[in-house]
Parts: structure tokens; C-alpha cells; sequence
């Protein structure tokens, strides 16, 4: 009998999948910084993960492998969760120091320092 994808995905799969070690994954849940959303939270042995987890968990790499602060990528990963979708072809930025989502190629929304305001580039 195959697993139902309503279920969620298991830690070390959803781990596997964002390109991190189980030992980076559990302290990140233990920690706060990304929780399954689909029951477990910190410690409970059958937390599963999201589709959206997945991606958030490879977004806190990928931030902090760009030397993004804990601190901003702990912002950036809150502001992220207060949209309910955004478009699969936005991208997440950053400077370093900034952290933006680009919707558009044209639409940079900054998410860290100055989160809301929106910077447009004409090519």
C-alpha cells in the first residue's frame, strides 16, 4: 500500500530533498527556524513535511550558504510564510544583506530591511 501524499513527506526525505543533513534539518526544527506544518512540531517523532517545507528548507540553505545572517534568513523564511503562493516562477535574491523575492523580472519585493517596498528596474 503506497503512502498518501496528504500524509506529508517524513524528515529525512524532506531533508534529503532540500540538500541537507539530517543533523541540519533537526536542529532547524528543534530551533524554530522551519517546522513541519503538517503535525509533529519540534519534537513529536511523526511531524511531516510539506511540499512547502521542502522549499523553505532549501531557501534557509541556499541564504545561508550565500552568507545571509541567521538572523535575516530567520526574518526572510517568516516574511515568505505570510504569503499564501506566490508564483512559480519568483525567485528568491539576495545581496548578502538584503533578502527579496522577484516576482517578475521587473518586481523585486524586499523582505528583510525594508520589507514591503517594492523596487522596479527598467532594462
Amino acid at each position: 500500500m503506497a503512502a498518501d501524499p496528504m500524509d506529508g513527506i517524513a524528515p529525512g526525505t524532506a531533508y534529503r530533498a532540500a540538500g541537507i543533513t539530517h543533523r541540519q534539518g533537526h536542529h532547524w526544527r528543534r530551533t524554530g527556524l522551519v517546522r513541519p506544518s503538517l503535525g509533529g512540531g519540534a519534537r513529536h517523532a511523526r511531524a511531516r513535511y510539506s511540499l512547502d517545507d521542502v522549499v523553505a528548507l532549501r531557501i534557509v540553505r541556499d541564504l545561508l550558504a550565500a552568507g545571509v545572517t541567521l538572523g535575516r534568513v530567520r526574518r526572510a523564511v517568516a516574511a515568505l510564510r505570510r504569503y499564501d503562493r506566490w508564483p512559480p516562477s519568483a525567485r528568491i535574491l539576495t545581496d548578502g544583506r538584503e533578502v527579496y523575492i522577484a516576482r517578475t523580472a521587473r518586481d523585486l519585493l524586499a523582505l528583510v530591511d525594508r520589507p514591503g517596498q517594492i523596487t522596479i528596474r527598467e532594462a
